[in-house]
This record gives structure tokens, sequence and C-alpha cells, in this order.
């Protein structure tokens, strides 16, 4: 039964939220946003969502939230242009598997050869050998055998490329490695809404 202070509730709905309801109802009590647009209920999600605020507030609905994180890169030209490493390698293959660093300096200006130098080190690619004055990158096995296969953070990159990738579908250790490098991977937190009635929102029109 309605009380009379649910009545003087109802009959202060506006226009949208009435059409919440009815939609609503038509849908079983439950819905999503999305649903409720495609099936023409309504055509913005910010006059369902407006609407339903204000059902929530007079106890008519409630609004559940479920967020998801998603990876996205950032740095959409690093598909293209391959990271510094990655280019390193190649450019010191060239060169007959070493070369001196001024030299690689030289074909990778803007300071990307340190980037370059402190990644080769840190996955093994390349060690540094002193020869008199010089200082030479020398490809290491490793750096070698990866000239013809993709390293596990490019899988990754390769994977973001096609569109956003769901948190737990790529390895963690990789995805902060690639944000901390000048922001390649960033979040898309995205957030689900599944709208329902209430008892009284069952109630308001049955």
């Amino acid at each position: 039964m309605v009380s009379m202070m649910d009545k003087e509730i109802l009959e202060g709905l506006s226009y949208n939220e009435k059409r919440l309801l009815i939609a609503m109802d038509a849908a079983g009590g439950t819905s999503t946003p999305e649903k409720l647009i495609e099936n023409g209920s309504f055509t913005l999600e910010v006059e369902v969502m407006g609407s339903a605020s204000w059902l929530s507030t007079k106890g008519l609905m409630q609004i559940d939230e479920e967020q998801s994180i998603f990876y996205v890169l950032a740095d959409e030209d690093i598909a293209k242009t391959g990271l510094a490493e990655r280019r390193a390698i190649e450019i010191i293959n060239k060169a007959g598997g070493k070369m001196d660093m001024s030299a690689l300096a030289d074909a990778m200006p803007n300071g990307e050869d340190k980037i370059a130098v402190g990644w080769l080190k840190r996955k093994g690619l390349a060690d540094i050998v002193k020869e008199g004055d010089a200082k030479l990158l020398v490809l290491t096995d490793l750096g070698k055998e990866t000239l013809s296969k993709r390293m596990p953070d490019e899988e990754v990159i390769d994977k973001l490329a096609k569109g956003p990738v769901a948190k737990g579908e790529a390895d963690e250790k990789i995805i902060k490695d690639l944000k901390g490098r000048q922001g390649m991977v960033a979040d898309d937190i995205r957030v689900s809404r599944t709208l329902k009635l209430t008892d009284l929102g069952k109630e308001a029109i049955a």
C-alpha cells in the first residue's frame, strides 16, 4: 500500500522520471542506461542517469555501479615507431653487432640513445665494452636473438594497438613499466551502471 507521503512523492515526479519508471517496468524492473537507449525509451544517457538519480533519492530506484579498468595506448605512435631499444639493436646490428656510443647518439638524436642504452642494459640486450678511449655497445646473445622475435613488452603494445585491454589480460609488471616510460600506457576506467526498481518503485507503477 502506498502511503500518503509516498503519494506526494509520486505526484511530484517529473515527466522524465515517470518515463523512466514506465521503461523500467517494461524491462522487468532491472536494466542499464545502454539498454534503455537501445530500445528507444531514451536517447541520451544523461537523461536516464539524471532521472535515475532523482528517483534514487526518492527511494524509487537503486543504482548499482561497477568499475572496470582497461589499459590503452596513451602514445599511439609507439606502435609504429617501436621501442627505443628495438631501434637501437637494429642500428647496432647493421653496424656489425657493435657500435661506439657516440655513433648511436648521432643515429638516435634528442636523447633517445640514453633511453635506449638504459633499456639495453636492463634487458641484457647489449653490454658496454671499453676499447681504448672508446665505449662500445656490443649486442649480447640475447640481443642477437631478439632481432628476430618480439619482446614481451612489444607483444603487449601490439595487443594494445588493437584496442583497450582489460586489467588482468596483460602482465601487470609490463604495464607498470610502460606507464613509467613517459606514460606510454594509461588507465581507462569505465563505470557500468545497473538500475533496479525498489519495492516502492514497483508499487508506483502497479
